[in-house]
């Protein structure tokens, strides 16, 4: 009897430190798998433990898979960050600003897991809503610092689905997987950014516009089909 008792006793003293120092995600936290890091840096740089971020409670993150990584410094001007991630090796990553960030980051791919895709957001970036699609393998995001996007924001890394020549067997759209926005470029509201899309530093693109070529040449406004309608412009906040 005195046997049981004390046994008894170690198993609820071992139920007792499983429970203390077990880490217990809040309810909008998903992480399942190994490796899998959310690292949260104070406005001085420091790094905390992201269950002690006043910032968390705007996100909703759910990863499935092995060593990935979403770092962000703590804002209180974020709202609605959505951040889905199936695969292994994937990282997101947005830098230090003060403006308000709202953002929709999706790499499930349609619930088949892929590995080694990058978005990076740079310093003062200020988002009204932007949803982006980073679907294939090594696909990137990668947006400059100063950046400034309006709302309904569309980026799509890939076009989801392949069309293939019925003669010669060959993929007819395939994808070299990055999405470039330089140093302080604005998008204006309801804009389309398909893949392999370049465009430079200190230019405009119009409301309502679809980008889908790579503009090399800065200071310029791009509205309409990919198109140039002013040079040797700057744009000011």
């Amino acid at each position: 009897m005195f046997i049981k008792k004390m046994n008894s006793h170690i198993v609820l003293d071992f139920l007792f430190f499983k429970a203390k120092f077990r880490t217990k995600h809040p309810s909008n936290i998903h992480l399942e798998g190994e490796n899998n890091e959310i690292i949260v840096y104070d406005k001085d740089g420091n790094r905390i433990n992201y269950i002690d971020s006043k910032s968390i409670s705007q996100f909703k993150i759910n990863i499935v898979g092995n060593n990935n990584k979403i770092s962000f410094w703590e804002n209180e001007n974020f709202s609605n960050m959505n951040i889905r991630i199936k695969g292994n090796s994937n990282s997101v990553k947005i830098d230090k600003t003060d403006g308000p960030v709202s953002m929709s980051i999706n790499m499930y791919g349609g619930g088949v897991p892929v590995d080694g895709r990058v978005v990076e957001v740079g310093k003062n970036f200020a988002c009204g809503g932007c949803t982006m699609f980073v679907l294939n393998s090594g696909n990137k995001v990668i947006i400059g610092d100063d950046c400034l996007f309006s709302d309904t924001i569309q980026i799509r890394t890939t076009d989801g689905h392949k069309v293939i020549d019925n003669t010669t067997n060959e993929i007819l759209n395939k994808e070299k997987g990055t999405v470039e926005i330089q140093d302080h470029v604005w998008i204006c509201r309801d804009v389309l950014i398909l893949k392999d899309a370049l465009i430079s530093k200190d230019s405009v693109v119009g409301a309502k516009s679809l980008v889908n070529k790579k503009f090399n040449e800065s200071n310029i406004i791009i509205a309409g089909r990919s198109s140039i309608v002013k040079r040797n412009i700057r744009w000011e906040n």
